[in-house]
């Protein structure tokens, strides 16, 4: 449950389960794939372009677009909030 002030973590379209979810986005940055962007943004979040071996980290969240086929690549970046 949200209220619980637990972390989340999403990557790749996980995004939209959270986007289901009324509030969870509204007002926070996260990062997915593009096609997610739309969404992003009509759910009242800000959508962050990172690369496929970028993740960005919030206060409760983690979210990234890791894609497998560069799962190989050097160290992960991570870009932190504030």
């Amino acid at each position: 449950m949200v209220s619980d002030q637990k972390p989340i973590f999403t990557i790749r379209h996980g995004v939209q389960t959270l986007i289901a979810v009324d509030g969870v986005v509204r007002g926070k940055r996260v990062g997915a794939l593009g096609a997610c962007e739309p969404e992003v943004t009509l759910a009242g979040g800000t959508y962050i372009d990172l690369s496929p071996t970028e993740a960005y980290v919030g206060a409760r969240t983690l979210t990234g677009c890791v894609l497998r086929r560069l799962r190989r690549a050097g160290p992960r970046q991570a870009r932190n909030a504030g």
